[in-house]
């Protein structure tokens, strides 16, 4: 059996599976013992119930994963949330998901983000090469607003970069990267 109850943002998940799992990517690092606000229990197919790759479906008391027995060889906890809503569990609590590179500076989160290969991670990196801040997560943020400004937090993947540290902070900034033919910074 596998309890564990994992924070993003302002949720907490408890999940309980009927077989060992790893937790497996960064996930360790969200772990909490903060009471749960979305159940979500998983367990192995029966033999003449079809399920494909695994399937999610919405229950009375949360989200109920089903997976076939035998197709995962190492079950990671990080695999079985790809099955999972987590944009639509955590839109329910008014946090989004956001594709950007989350740089700490001052105590404040600056955002990079744009299209895929714009140079996101390259900025963050130079920003923290120059003393200037630390990536605490090269793809994926949460974001929240609450009463007195914009939350961000660390998202459980991030990309490439390797990247991903559980840091929340105010949103400062939010830079959107275009490519050119030189370098420009500009202020609306």
């Amino acid at each position: 059996m596998f309890q564990k109850r994992i924070r993003l943002a302002n949720t907490v998940l408890s999940v309980d599976a009927e077989m060992s799992m790893e937790l497996g990517g960064h996930l360790p690092l969200f772990v909490t013992n903060d009471d749960p606000d979305v159940m979500v229990q998983i367990r192995y197919a029966q033999q003449d119930e079809n399920v494909g790759y695994g399937k999610c479906e919405k229950t009375d008391i949360g989200y109920l994963v089903v997976i076939p027995q035998g197709v995962y060889p190492r079950l990671s906890l990080w695999q079985i949330f790809s099955l999972i809503p987590m944009d639509t569990i955590l839109m329910e609590r008014g946090t989004v998901i956001f594709h950007a590179n989350f740089l700490l500076h001052n105590g404040e989160a600056i955002l990079f983000s744009g299209q895929s290969g714009i140079g996101k991670s390259t900025q963050g990196g130079l920003w923290a090469a120059a003393g200037e801040g630390e990536v605490i997560n090269g793809d994926r943020v949460l974001l929240t607003v609450l009463e007195n400004g914009v939350q961000v937090d660390s998202h459980y993947l991030c990309g490439t970069s390797g990247i991903c540290s559980n840091v929340s902070a105010p949103l400062r900034a939010i830079v959107m990267l275009e490519k050119g033919k030189e370098n420009v910074i500009s202020v609306p």
